[in-house]
């Protein structure tokens, strides 16, 4: 009996951390079970470039209230000072549009622009990439590494 409320506790918490996960997570993470994913369409790390994203929606609306609160975060996140006016994104593939503050700075999109690669989902080193963006986003590279492997088949 003892063994079974054990077993059943675990369960349960790992049930309850991928569902925290999957909420903070899910909705930028480019993943489906039926469709092989778009590189094309997501950013270099994975991410998916839509409404979704809180900065690509504020961007897309001009949302004042969303950019201030993202500002005072960044501000926080990057130790930058960062104006309504800096928060802005149109994905970091975006070609002949601004790049904000944080993006400029990505090492993971550098490093990409740098390889030519279109995304990296496609680099052979991404299993050892230690970029700070990594560090920073575990998530994000689990993404990438799930994303290189759904590539793969």
């Amino acid at each position: 009996m003892e063994n079974r409320r054990k077993f059943l506790k675990g369960v349960l918490g790992i049930s309850a951390g991928l569902v925290a996960f999957t909420k903070l997570n899910g909705a930028n993470c480019y993943s489906t079970a039926t469709l092989r994913p778009d590189i094309n369409a997501m950013s270099f790390c994975c991410l998916k470039c839509d409404p979704q994203c809180k900065i690509f929606n504020a961007t897309l609306n001009n949302d004042l209230n969303a950019k201030l609160d993202l500002a005072d975060r960044w501000n926080k996140e990057f130790g930058i000072p960062f104006t309504t006016d800096d928060v802005f994104c149109y994905g970091c593939k975006a070609e002949g549009k601004p790049q904000n503050k944080a993006m400029l700075k990505c090492s993971v999109r550098k490093c990409a622009k740098e390889k030519q690669i279109t995304s990296c989902a496609v680099c052979p080193d991404l299993e050892k990439c230690d970029k700070d963006l990594w560090g920073k986003w575990p998530g994000l590279k689990e993404n990438a590494l799930k994303t290189l492997k759904e590539l793969n088949g």
